[in-house]
């Protein structure tokens, strides 16, 4: 019988894993963690302390400041870094900024009116225009479902109908938007995968070193074996031979895989039908300015025919 100690499993298990999604300098917390976290009492902290110290005001107790700032230095070794990680440093440091503000009353309402002034419209920004396509690109689709989830589908080269799933494939890098916690349907959602290296391939490296390939591997002919993400059923109209070993929608940042994968796009029917401004400053190269969802031709706006209660979504080639 083999006997271990879980927190060292799990420590050797994990040791140096989470830097396969990046890494950052030690210096990372202090020059930009911090100011972003912070924001003014960045700044209002240290001038507001050393004030009350030459005026004889006591500060103490230290300690919430002394585990901040032991926080952040045993957080600055760890290669990956994000904001998130000193959040808690937040709760430790607003005691002191009340004691500085108490103190500091002819200057309280300037520090306030300029966190004010400088906080509202960061909140606006980052809350309704900054990486905002995820977000709104999940609830895009999640209406979709919605009005078409529960339906039937009946294509105009043939008179079969066929039952209709929602599928998406995302074309970004990995873990790009909300997923099933957004979501809450049942779709049929797929992106390349980026696992540790210890744990399989690395899926969205070969897709954004080639996308082509990595589609035409994904999503062969009909003659070739398939091997698709998508589950596949009969064939349906001579003229849409691959149309259900397809994704229903693919999402993809239009400025970046939306154009080096476009060639495939069109060879398959994929037109964009929704696109949002995602962000004005991309965080990488796989991160792009606007975010579309595209779909194929054979799959838009339905004319509705009712019979009972049962509907019938009549798709219209254009």
């Amino acid at each position: 019988m083999r006997t271990s100690f879980v927190p060292d499993e799990y420590w050797q298990a994990n040791e140096g894993g989470a830097s396969f999604y990046g890494t950052h300098p030690w210096s990372w917390y202090w020059f930009q963690g911090l100011p972003v976290v912070l924001g003014v009492l960045y700044v209002v902290l240290p001038i507001g302390l050393i004030l009350l110290q030459r005026n004889g005001v006591r500060t103490r107790p230290l300690w919430p400041l002394v585990v901040a700032c032991v926080y952040v230095l045993v957080f600055s070794q760890l290669p990956h870094k994000e904001f998130r990680f000193v959040f808690p440093v937040i709760y430790l440091v607003l005691p002191h900024a009340g004691l500085i503000l108490k103190h500091w009353r002819k200057h309280a309402r300037v520090v306030v009116w300029t966190a004010l002034v400088i906080n509202i419209p960061v909140i606006v920004y980052t809350l309704r225009v900054h990486q905002a396509g995820p977000e709104a690109v999940m609830h895009y689709l999640r209406h979709q479902h919605t009005l078409y989830g529960e339906t039937t589908i009946q294509f105009s080269t043939s008179s079969t109908t066929q039952p209709h799933q929602l599928s998406v494939l995302f074309l970004t890098d990995c873990h790009p938007t909300p997923f099933y916690s957004y979501m809450h349907r049942n779709v049929t959602m797929v992106f390349a995968e980026c696992p540790p290296p210890s744990l399989g391939p690395n899926e969205s490296d070969a897709l954004h070193a080639d996308p082509l390939a990595w589609l035409n591997a994904t999503f062969p002919p009909p003659s070739a074996t398939p091997s698709p993400p998508f589950p596949t059923a009969p064939h349906v109209g001579a003229q849409s031979p691959t149309l259900w070993s397809l994704p229903r929608f693919i999402v993809a940042y239009a400025d970046v895989l939306g154009v080096q994968a476009r060639p495939w796009l069109e060879q398959h029917d994929y037109r964009p039908v929704y696109c949002v401004d995602h962000a004005h400053f991309p965080q990488s190269d796989r991160d792009g300015r606007i975010m579309c969802v595209y779909t194929r031709a054979q799959q838009t706006a339905p004319a509705k025919a009712r019979a009972g209660n049962a509907e019938t979504h009549v798709w219209v080639e254009l």
